[in-house]
């Protein structure tokens, strides 16, 4: 019974073995082909994910490259557009420039016409000048073409002075006595506005100091006057060395509304306004030899005496 039973058991053995021996290889083959099947199933999962996001990172970059080209060609289009506008507005501008620059439809050429402009200006810049350095020949006559007279200048030092009463006729001016023989021997009397304009062009009315420098070209106050007296006329002593030839024309009185006849003394405007009153004027007498400095109300008629300035 033993031997059978021992006998029976080796030859379970020997039938378990090799099936034990199948099914565990049966059992490794599934799990191998399990296995294997798992990895392909994985690595083309993982294909298909790295081809998916291969894609996905393409479309991306493709996108972004899209976004930038075209952020880029809108940018290139802005800036353009703005160069265009710019270039635009400013030839625009230049073009409402140069015709704001332009002085006239017959004028092409702005610069052209400014050149012109800077030549014309020059030009009379120069003939302006060129007047102003034109002297006058001091001991001719000056020749008054507006009125048609001539007035006999001497040159007394540094200055050159008619050597003849004022004739010009102004609104206001009146002969002594209103008799014109005055006028053509002592020339007119003049309120103070009518002298502050009458003297002809070229010459002017003179001031306080030039009075005074004249005054100092014939010594002093205290014997001046003798030497600017005209010998040919009613003065008491007269010398007129200076060839100033003052007459003794008189004046109109205002504040008493009467002439001083000839032959009592003469009186002569300057330009000083003092007070916008008074003028100041200077006067030789016929009792002394001296220049005599006062001031006398604008409504007084004086003698006018011209000086030139732009002398030879």
């Amino acid at each position: 019974m033993v031997d059978e039973r021992k006998c029976h058991c080796e030859s379970l053995w020997v039938v378990a073995i090799p099936l034990m021996f199948l099914v565990g290889c049966t059992f490794i083959d599934d799990y191998d082909i399990d296995l294997m099947q798992d990895a392909k199933a994985s690595v083309e999962s993982s294909s298909s994910v790295s081809s998916t996001g291969s894609s996905t990172g393409s479309e991306t970059l493709s996108s972004s490259a899209k976004v930038r080209s075209s952020s880029s060609r809108n940018a290139i289009n802005s800036s353009s557009a703005k160069k265009v506008a710019s270039s635009s507005s400013n030839s625009r501008n230049d073009v409402e420039s140069s015709s704001a620059k332009a002085p006239s439809s017959s004028s092409t050429n702005p610069e052209s016409s400014n050149t012109e402009s800077a030549k014309s200006s020059g030009s009379q810049t120069v003939n302006s000048s060129s007047s102003t350095v034109v002297l006058f020949k001091c001991g001719t006559k000056f020749e008054d073409s507006e009125s048609g007279t001539s007035y006999a200048t001497i040159r007394i030092k540094t200055q050159c002075w008619f050597a003849e009463n004022l004739k010009i006729n102004t609104t206001n001016s009146v002969c002594n006595q209103d008799d014109s023989k005055n006028c053509e021997k002592y020339g007119r009397l003049y309120p103070w506005r009518d002298a502050e304009i009458a003297c002809p062009e070229g010459s002017r009315l003179p001031e306080l100091n030039d009075w005074e420098t004249l005054e100092t070209s014939l010594g002093n106050a205290a014997y001046a006057g003798f030497y600017m007296k005209s010998e040919n006329a009613e003065w008491k002593s007269a010398n007129n060395d200076a060839g100033f030839s003052a007459l003794p024309a008189g004046y109109y009185d205002a504040e008493d509304g009467e002439y001083i006849a000839p032959g009592f003394a003469t009186f002569f405007w300057s330009a000083s306004d003092e007070d916008g009153t008074l003028v100041k004027f200077v006067g030789l007498r016929n009792a002394s030899d001296n220049i005599e400095y006062g001031e006398y109300s604008k409504s007084y008629k004086l003698s006018v005496r011209c000086i030139v300035d732009n002398f030879k």
